[in-house]
């Protein structure tokens, strides 16, 4: 799998992205590798998850935890472990924890929006720099650029 296998569009409204992989199979872990690189290039902040599948396998592992370490520092991915003949606990703990990346960036983003559409707020920043449109589109958020 390579980049050009991705559709853009998959990933580009995501508010995060799991990337699920077998620990007993090095081919796996090289696509979960190409596609966390494809998303480490979408320019917004979203929570990715690398799942480690089949944990309870060791004994036929072939992925080092030292790749698996280097990767998600790499990337900055959230790690777990899971294994589908163990329950569905563990597979249930990534997703909560992704639901409440979610939602803390989206307060975050709430936060900011309100704080920029401050009228207050806008015209000390306005009246102390030069403002450049982000968001042109909503008009919502203004990149400030101070002397």
């Amino acid at each position: 799998m390579t980049a050009d296998d991705i559709n853009p569009h998959q990933v580009l409204w995501a508010d995060c992205v799991i990337i699920e992989f077998a620990i007993t199979m090095a081919t796996s872990f090289q696509i979960a590798r190409t596609l966390a690189e494809y998303v480490h290039t979408i320019n917004q902040p979203i929570s990715v998850a690398l799942v480690a599948n089949k944990s309870d396998m060791i004994e036929r592992k072939t992925v080092s935890d030292t790749e698996i370490r280097r990767l998600c520092a790499e990337y900055n991915l959230l790690f777990f472990e899971t294994s589908a003949s163990e329950g569905w606990t563990s597979m249930n703990q990534v997703f909560v924890t992704l639901a409440q990346r979610v939602q803390h960036i989206l307060k975050k983003k709430e936060k900011l929006t309100r704080f920029m559409q401050n009228p207050a707020v806008a015209a000390k920043l306005r009246s102390n720099s030069h403002s450049e449109t982000l968001l042109s589109e909503h008009g919502e958020l203004e990149l400030l650029l101070c002397h």
